[in-house]
């Protein structure tokens, strides 16, 4: 179970760098992937993963969401999407003696809206979500990045981006806090987390072998804001993923 959840939050951590298909198209393949939990004492994992996309005038599905557009045109997109996040704490998978006597963090499901602008400037994203599986007990999150593509041959391009992931108290807290039960079973501080603002880079390479078939390369970088580093549960301040992906697109 820890390596499919991981597996899952790879493929979320680095949903920017899944190949954009054209409407109406399918696209299937596999990829490969290695990330670094907030979590003290979890291993790094580098997994295999299947991946399939598809893309119509109304509908997408794109690794770990599906969604449906409310408006689309050449350069600007808004839809309505349900994500699930992969995002979990299992204290049978750390090695941290203490950690192991706190409670489980659930996985949950995200509905929300994304908003996607692109011109000669440049491509923006934004998003807007909330449990829907209410696992936080109300917990939100956004999104908001700025990447510009850069046309380096036919075949190969680059596109450098960054951004910023906020998430409010309800979601932290979840995540990250510490109950004043659980401080006192695990010699814990207790600890309340606040919302967030974690900035990072990501840098994508997309190189098309063929006319069907892409493969793209991606690394990213997170600084995590200290209400989730500051947590007793944390055992990093900024996390690291990397992806690699071949996609045959119909």
């Amino acid at each position: 179970m820890k390596q499919w959840k991981m597996l899952a939050l790879i493929v979320a951590g680095n949903s920017v760098a899944l190949p954009a298909l054209a409407q109406s198209q399918l696209g299937v393949g596999g990829a490969i992937g290695l990330s670094q939990y907030v979590y003290k004492d979890y291993d790094n994992l580098v997994l295999p993963i299947p991946m399939i996309s598809y893309e119509s005038d109304d509908f997408y599905f794109r690794g770990l969401s599906a969604g449906y557009y409310l408006f689309k045109d050449k350069q600007q997109r808004v839809s309505l999407d349900i994500t699930y996040s992969p995002r979990n704490f299992d204290p049978d998978d750390t090695d941290n003696t203490q950690l192991k006597l706190l409670d489980k963090r659930h996985s949950t499901v995200l509905f929300g809206a994304r908003y996607q602008l692109r011109n000669e400037y440049g491509q923006v994203n934004a998003s807007f979500h909330m449990d829907a599986a209410d696992e936080t007990d109300g917990g939100l999150q956004a999104n908001l990045s700025y990447g510009y593509p850069l046309t380096l041959t036919s075949q190969i391009s680059v596109t450098p981006s960054v951004g910023i992931d906020w998430q409010n108290s309800k979601f932290n807290q979840y995540y990250y806090g510490v109950s004043q039960r659980e401080a006192l079973t695990a010699n814990l501080s207790q600890y309340e987390a606040s919302a967030s603002v974690s900035p990072y880079l990501n840098l994508s390479m997309n190189y098309r072998v063929t006319k069907s078939l892409m493969t793209n390369a991606a690394v990213r970088y997170t600084w995590l804001d200290s209400e989730i580093s500051d947590s007793p549960m944390a055992g990093r301040d900024g996390l690291f993923s990397t992806f690699f992906s071949v996609v045959y697109q119909f």
